[in-house]
């Protein structure tokens, strides 16, 4: 990966030991550095009027469940770094590894010492001492700055100095110059404050107080957000009392009026992830020294980079990426590209939608090349419409023109409804089953009734949800304690089997562990006795690793004894790797054995390759020995292999038995090859029998 292909989200990443000596200047420099500002006369020739983010893993990782993984990704993504030397430094393992790491990168003239006590041929890591450049190692010096105290200079002076050797190298500009820039505007402070000092004196608790205030981090609690002009705002203001007592809630945290991060938590501050936005629960946005946004980098629970937000300089062109700087494209999903525009408060109201970057227009699941918004005051969506390719409005597959959108004061959505082309309520059978939905809240913004109606305003038993109404009972913590349904007369209702809905019941009960995961759920009937649901099981319990993800999840009959469910086992239980990609998927019979499932094998291991784009998917049997499962279409094999080109797209899967050799899926290849124009569009494939014949293919079905 070449320079430019990075995004610098830090200008500095500071590396040093966490003694205390240490983390005293890690933390000095680091305020040093994001409070100083530029001077007139280099504002004038184009230089940044402030140093931009800057790394120290106090400040940014305090929440990260895998400091290694996250400290190689922020090196990576650091323009400088600066090491801070002592006495204990040389042997430190790792401050040595962020240096190498660094050299790795090619970026050994960017890295900078700060010595602060001992000498420079004992504090110097031995990393720092040399270069290997065309295979011959070649001793250097690193550039250093020195704090080390002397008779010569005060402390203010030596930090000063040190300061300004530090901001020469990173701004690439005389030393020299800068120090007496520096000492004139010193100069012109100091007399200003002695005129000003009666004046300050009197007002200093209140200067004391404001300063404080906008170096700390500050924390807003909202029910949801919004983007203006690219960048997050909450909506729905929440008091911290109502925060501590939701399901889900956005807490907004800005230092020195700048936004820094928007996470999406529940009621004990764990990371919840959006499944209807691509499993995102951090947004980090980056601003510009004109406060308009350059990219929102979005991440999940387990602190990976889902997508990355990337705005052009007017902000009508929003590109979607993923960590590695390469097109996003999620499942389902191949729009890498909005245009779009804005109302004059900042809102979005148009977006067309493209498959690259030469524009080239394409439609997303529903067969829309674009939508048109209604929003309101605030940029809440009130009435949302589909275009075609010539941008026009038109229906969707169901007959629906329009979806509309009533929130109360809090923003709680409170009615969804679908209307034709004429305004007029539409029922929307297939799917969906009703013609809106109508929620209600308790006082702090917990759902806790869902119900629906027909066109004539009548409750009717939605399709999708099986009952007419379903009553959430939250706990003091927003945790959903029980989920009952009821029928259009509402009266206690037992859900049938419908093809979206394999878990039949009328009580669903719930329990939590201390971080809000549920860890036990339970079925009852009408009667409130105990009931074996549509997948054979009356109870599940699950069990989480340390970051909250899935890692066990097993059923019981009502005598709480292991069962085996509809899917012919009784324990399913995952791995994930230091990524948090899933690597291994497993399942046991009710004496915990390994077991085959309805899908016929035992176990699923899947590898990923270095952008974490899955590239082999293999099946084994108890024995751990390949074996051919049942899939999508009765399509048999035991071992998938994916390759990408440099963009993401998929350019060849193939299909093999238990031995190793290749075998015909349901769609009678073994073997599919994709090619692709510069655009990344896709321009031909080609199908392959067991001996890699070409073959011919009427129809295709993608497996992976």
């Amino acid at each position: 990966m070449t320079d430019r292909e990075i995004i610098y989200n830090y200008d500095v990443f500071i590396s040093y030991r966490h003694l205390s000596s240490d983390k005293k200047w890690a933390k000095w420099l680091l305020e040093s550095l994001e409070t100083w500002r530029a001077p007139k006369e280099l504002i004038k020739k184009g230089f940044p009027q402030r140093i931009g983010r800057v790394f120290r893993d106090e400040e940014e990782l305090s929440t990260s469940s895998n400091l290694s993984k996250s400290i190689e990704k922020a090196l990576i993504h650091s323009k400088y770094l600066v090491v801070i030397c002592s006495k204990d430094t040389a042997q430190s393992v790792w401050v040595e590894r962020e240096i190498k790491i660094f050299k790795e990168l090619g970026r050994f003239d960017r890295i900078i010492v700060l010595l602060i006590d001992g000498e420079p041929n004992k504090s110097f890591n031995k990393e720092l001492t040399f270069i290997e450049e065309n295979g011959a190692i070649k001793e250097t010096e690193p550039f250093y700055a020195d704090v080390r105290n002397n008779k010569f200079q005060k402390d203010k002076e030596i930090k000063q100095t040190a300061l300004i050797k530090i901001l020469s190298c990173i701004l690439s500009y005389s030393f020299d110059y800068l120090m007496d820039i520096e000492k004139s505007r010193y100069k012109k402070k100091l007399k200003n404050s002695i005129l000003a000092l009666l004046s300050l004196l009197i007002i200093l608790s209140s200067v004391s107080f404001f300063i404080w205030d906008y170096n700390r981090i500050k924390t807003e609690y909202y029910n949801t957000f919004v983007y203006q002009y690219g960048i997050p705002k909450g909506i729905g203001k929440l008091t911290k009392k109502q925060y501590l007592k939701r399901n889900v809630s956005y807490v907004f945290e800005s230092k020195r009026g700048i936004l820094k991060q928007v996470k999406r938590v529940n009621s004990y501050g764990r990371l919840r992830d959006d499944r209807q936005n691509f499993n995102i629960s951090v947004w980090i946005p980056n601003i510009d020294i004109n406060g308009e946004a350059k990219r929102v980098i979005c991440k999940d629970h387990n602190d990976r980079i889902v997508m990355i937000r990337e705005y052009s300089s007017n902000l009508k062109i929003i590109e979607f990426k993923n960590e590695f700087n390469l097109p996003f494209i999620a499942s389902g999903n191949e729009i890498i590209r909005y245009e779009v525009e804005y109302n004059k408060n900042g809102y979005v109201t148009n977006e067309l939608y493209y498959r690259d970057l030469w524009n080239t227009p394409i439609a997303n699941k529903d067969g829309f090349y674009g939508k048109i918004y209604e929003v309101d005051k605030n940029g809440a969506v009130t009435a949302e419409y589909g275009i075609n390719s010539d941008g026009d409005i038109e229906e969707n597959i169901y007959g629906m023109f329009k979806l509309q959108l009533s929130y109360d004061s809090k923003y709680n959505l409170i009615k969804e409804e679908f209307f034709d082309n004429n305004n007029n309520l539409i029922y929307i059978g297939d799917h969906y089953g009703y013609s809106y939905i109508e929620k209600e809240y308790d006082k702090n913004g917990n759902l806790i009734k869902k119900s629906f109606f027909n066109e004539n305003k009548q409750s009717i038993l939605s399709n999708y949800f099986g009952s007419a109404s379903i009553v959430y009972n939250p706990n003091n913590k927003g945790n959903i304690t029980n989920i009952i349904s009821y029928d259009e007369n509402g009266k206690l209702f037992l859900i049938p089997y419908i093809i979206d809905n394999f878990i039949t019941y009328c009580i669903h009960t719930m329990k939590y562990d201390n971080n809000g995961n549920i860890i036990e759920g339970a079925f009852y009937d009408v009667n409130t006795n105990k009931y074996i649901t549509g997948e054979i099981y009356h109870k599940y319990r699950r069990k989480y690793d340390d970051n909250d993800n899935l890692i066990e999840e097993s059923y019981y009959d009502k005598n709480d004894n292991l069962i085996i469910c509809d899917s012919n086992y009784s324990i399913y239980k995952r791995k994930y790797d230091e990524n948090y990609n899933l690597i291994e998927e497993s399942y046991y019979d009710e004496n915990g054995k390994p077991t085959i499932q309805e899908e016929h094998y035992h176990l699923a291991e899947y590898k990923y390759d270095k952008y974490n784009q899955i590239t082999n998917k293999k099946y084994y049997g108890p024995s751990n020995k390949l074996v051919l499962g049942f899939y999508g279409f009765n399509s048999k094999f035991a071992d998938t292999r994916i390759k990408y080109d440099r963009i993401g797209n998929v350019i060849e899967e193939r299909y093999y038995d238990d031995f190793n050799n290749l075998i015909l899926n349901s769609k009678n290849y073994a073997v599919r090859k994709i090619n692709y124009n510069d655009k990344g569009l896709k321009i031909d494939e080609s199908f392959y029998g067991t001996n890699e014949e070409l073959i011919l293919i009427t129809d295709t079905y993608d497996f992976f």
